[in-house]
């Protein structure tokens, strides 16, 4: 078994969930006594977080917008799906973390943060040093020649 495969599973409907925790808001559904429910469709949620974005169904509110086509979303999740299903993995990247963000301006901010300019001066420093270290070996073969030469 694969460590993302869900292992918690509901009695009732045989729904999987990957936590624990997810399959607790989960038994909402099944029965009356969920402590949040629409005011709109009278869903049932275990949490208020959960009613909030649903509430978005209903109120047309969209605020996950995508910078490639402009389609907008009512979760996070779902553009992070529609960019990888429609744009690839068009994202900007770090190439120091491999970690994507919605736009270069972002991915800007985070290549100047405190944990990648450490990084990248100890990048520069490695990089001087070894060609320093290369220059050397070239004085040092060229010595070499020159004392050939000179016998």
């Amino acid at each position: 078994m694969h460590s993302n495969e869900p292992v918690n599973k509901c009695d009732v409907c045989g729904k999987a969930f990957k936590f624990k925790s997810d399959l607790k808001e989960h038994n909402f559904v099944h029965t009356k006594d969920a402590p949040f429910k629409c005011d709109v469709c009278f869903k049932p949620f275990g949490v208020l977080s959960k009613l909030k974005i649903h509430l978005r169904v209903h109120t047309q509110e969209r605020p996950f917008v995508c910078q490639l086509c402009n389609r907008s979303y009512i979760q996070r999740s779902h553009l992070k799906q529609h960019l990888t299903r429609q744009h690839g993995d068009s994202q900007p990247r770090c190439e120091l973390c491999n970690k994507t963000f919605q736009n270069s301006l972002h991915l800007k901010k985070h290549y100047l943060s405190k944990m990648h300019k450490l990084k990248l001066n100890k990048d520069k420093e490695a990089e001087k040093s070894n060609e320093e270290m290369s220059e050397i070996k070239d004085d040092d073969s060229n010595n070499e020649i020159n004392a050939i030469e000179m016998s």
